[in-house]
């Protein structure tokens, strides 16, 4: 399966990723943002430090 989003090119997701369990993970991580980042100290570096390893997560392994 391929991930996009108008406009931008398309991402290959990792074959082990079911799509419908990884979209919604991923709505779940981009809804809590603004409670993040409301309440941590420093909440940008929060969300680079979440953001990073899940999109890595989903993308297919590098071999």
């Amino acid at each position: 399966m391929r991930m996009s989003t108008p406009g931008r090119p398309r991402v290959p997701v990792g074959a082990d990723v079911d799509p419908h369990t990884a979209a919604w993970w991923l709505i779940s991580l981009l809804a809590g943002r603004s409670f993040r980042t409301a309440v941590a100290p420093d909440g940008a570096t929060m969300e680079a430090e979440l953001t990073e390893p899940a999109l890595r997560s989903l993308l297919p392994e590098r071999h």
